[in-house]
């Protein structure tokens, strides 16, 4: 057709900020098709010596930047005639411990006869978990999400349960708070590139549970395993529904430090260790040492990760689907739940797959 509409396209910058690294993608969105990443970056930063505030937000700013500088460069030496868009239309922050604390939770009430369930009722509800799950914090604070999953009507999920009698009702929700100082310098750092009303804050646990659910299209009960630099995020999903979130501070870069501290080697050699027991290639009686170091670390993590599980359900866990993502050695962590889990199904993905894909798709939860 002559004069029909072109697809809208738009390019949009996903800023994923960790505890050790700082990761920054370009994705390119066009309407009736999949995300496709055009360009990603990575920043180091270390965070784990640093306790002050001030110190830590401008180390990771240090990061932010560096990441914005490497996609200006990009978008810059693009080729004149590249169909790829030269300005970027909104910016994306994936925030991560210790820059923001998420909580999912699975609330239920009973009734002795039939209720009315309004919607004043479930956001009062609400807000009142939220006040008992929400850490106190010296720095001024705000929600910056809060999600409503699903709500069960006398034990039936019910897209349009306003104003509809139940004798009982759950509810699963989360929600995620952050600094306002945190959020106002990490959102000054983008707004010489789009306006600041086109600067979107998100929890990295609510998109990489969007990201399973839009990608991997898993139907059974699943929990999701993302290993960090210094710490472990844990997801835990029933009927479709994120149920629970939870982390401990131990991480890649933990496993790697107490593996140099028993051996006492660098970390860098450390870090050949874990790669050769990964690929069952540290056997020799010269790394035998080496080999129960890394066990017994691997034990260590185990527990600690038991620990999460407990505080939901022990039971939750048994021969049910993993999926694991890590930003290294992903397949020693596979093979350190394969051993104590052997009946659950472990599915490797890529968060750098997950985050376009749950970006894309936010407005629809």
């Amino acid at each position: 057709m002559l004069f029909s509409n072109p697809k809208q396209e738009k390019l949009i910058l996903i800023i994923n900020v960790g505890s050790c690294m700082i990761h920054g993608l370009l994705v390119l969105i066009k309407d009736g098709e999949h995300p496709k990443s055009v360009f990603s970056c990575n920043s180091l930063v270390n965070l784990s010596k640093l306790t002050d505030k001030e110190q830590l937000v401008k180390k990771a700013e240090h990061g932010v930047q560096e990441i914005i500088d490497l996609i200006n460069r990009y978008l810059y030496l693009i080729p004149a005639d590249n169909t790829i868009p030269r300005r970027i239309s909104e910016i994306h922050y994936a925030l991560s411990s210790p820059w923001i604390y998420s909580q999912a939770k699975l609330i239920s009430v009973s009734f002795d006869k039939n209720t009315i369930i309004s919607h004043s009722y479930i956001l009062k509800l609400i807000e009142t978990e939220r006040a008992k799950l929400q850490p106190l914090q010296v720095d001024p604070t705000f929600i910056i999400e809060e999600k409503i999953f699903d709500v069960r009507l006398n034990g039936y999920s019910v897209t349009n349960w306003q104003n509809m009698e139940a004798k009982s009702v759950d509810v699963s929700f989360t929600f995620s708070v952050a600094s306002i100082n945190t959020i106002n310098r990490f959102s000054m750092l983008c707004e010489h590139i789009v306006h600041k009303t086109h600067i979107y804050f998100h929890s990295t646990l609510l998109l990489q549970y969007i990201g399973v659910q839009k990608s991997l299209n898993i139907s059974e009960d699943y929990i999701l395993i993302h290993v960090h630099g210094e710490l472990t995020d844990l997801t835990i999903v029933h009927n479709q529904v994120c149920t629970f979130f939870g982390s401990f501070q131990f991480g890649i870069k933990t496993f790697v430090k107490k593996i140099a501290l028993a051996t006492k080697t660098k970390q860098n050699t450390a870090d050949s260790f874990v790669t050769l027991f990964a690929g069952n290639h540290l056997n020799s009686i010269q790394n035998k040492k080496s080999y129960n170091v890394i066990e017994k670390v691997s034990d260590q993590w185990l527990v600690e990760l038991q620990k999460v599980i407990d505080i939901y359900s022990q039971k939750a866990w048994l021969n049910r689907t993993i999926v694991l993502s890590t930003c290294a050695h992903e397949q020693l962590f596979a093979e350190i739940l394969k051993k104590v889990y052997p009946h659950s199904k472990i599915l490797i993905v890529s968060e750098i797959d997950l985050l376009p894909a749950a970006v894309h798709t936010l407005d629809k939860y």
